[in-house]
């Protein structure tokens, strides 16, 4: 389909995405500067999982959220690459969270309350997934 201009609201979910992939970046910072004094005040169960997240999983959160930033500033800036940095962000998500909730038992540890986050998160990256190709195919997106 050829290049065609977006509705009105189009430049306004791309800010909101943004602003969702700024915190995913803040988020991000924050937990790799963690110190030894804030690990050491979570509890217990956080302590033992956060403490001992192997490298590869915060090589996939990184991932996630720079490529879901990335994304978002392409879809703002109607570039295409969207199309392929929020899948990348997807399963980048996914990847991170197979450590805390398969592998470091985090269902048993935080209980299902501690889903709710982790489950918002894959929503939206699978949200930004399916606009990012559907504006692509609407001719949003150059």
């Amino acid at each position: 389909m050829a290049d065609s201009l977006p509705p009105r609201w189009f430049k306004g979910v791309a800010v909101i995405l943004i602003i969702w992939a700024l915190a995913g970046v803040a988020a991000f910072a924050s937990q790799v500067m963690t110190t030894p004094e804030e690990l050491a005040a979570l509890p217990l169960e956080q302590q033992e999982m956060w403490g001992h997240m192997p490298g590869w999983a915060w090589a996939a959160y990184a991932v996630a959220v720079f490529a879901g930033l990335g994304g978002a500033i392409c879809l703002f800036l109607r570039y295409k690459l969207a199309v392929t940095l929020f899948p990348l962000s997807l399963a980048a998500v996914l990847v991170q969270f197979s450590y805390p909730f398969i592998l470091a038992d985090g269902l048993n540890r935080l209980g299902v309350g501690g889903l709710v986050f982790p489950l918002i998160i894959i929503g939206m990256a699978v949200l930004q997934s399916w606009l990012s190709r559907d504006w692509a195919a609407k001719g949003w997106l150059g």
